[in-house]
């Protein structure tokens, strides 16, 4: 019957350790998850600020056009290019206009596209913080639950030992009476 309770502890003990395993290597598995969250944060964080500062700048040369624009009044095309006094310089004029009205349509397009790169990127900064305190929480579950196991084991191994040395302690005093 003690074999059989022997073996019945030791069985206990062998899924308690299998469980505690599982435990560690799903605690281990979320550090290296908050590992690659915490890299993708600081990517998202890196590209933000460099999309952010390609905005400001956009709009700043979008900003001064408008506001020469607004000082010097619209530019009429047909009146510059009435103005010029041969083919070369009407080709010239043409030409720069043509440059000038390029550039500003790429740069309200550009600022177009840099906004929702911005708003995009803080959707998934948003998404990757909530992933991270999921995975944080997730993890102070386990490390409970590793510890909690940890002390099960203890126990069920102090009892053991208890039990071993109540016998050793019941055979030796047999022996010497």
């Amino acid at each position: 019957m003690k074999q059989t309770q022997a073996e019945s502890v030791r069985s206990e003990l062998t899924v308690l350790n299998g469980q505690l395993e599982a435990k560690v290597e799903g605690y281990n598995a979320a550090n290296a998850e908050l590992g690659n969250i915490d890299v993708r944060i600081e990517k998202n964080e890196a590209q933000l600020e460099e999309t952010s500062k390609t905005l400001d700048v956009t709009q700043e040369r979008l900003e001064k056009r408008v506001v020469k624009i607004y000082r010097n009044g619209s530019v009429e095309v047909i009146d510059v290019l009435m103005e010029t006094n041969d083919l070369n310089e009407f080709l010239t004029k043409f030409d720069m206009l043509t440059k000038v009205s390029e550039q500003d349509r790429n740069d309200f397009e550009q600022v177009k596209m840099l906004k929702a790169q911005i708003e995009e990127a803080y959707e998934q900064q948003t998404s990757e913080n909530a992933r991270k305190e999921t995975v944080v929480s997730q993890n102070e579950t386990e490390q409970s639950e590793i510890a909690s196991g940890m002390r099960q084991r203890r126990q069920k191994q102090s009892g053991i030992e208890g039990a071993v040395a109540n016998r050793q302690a019941k055979e030796k005093a047999e022996k010497q009476e």
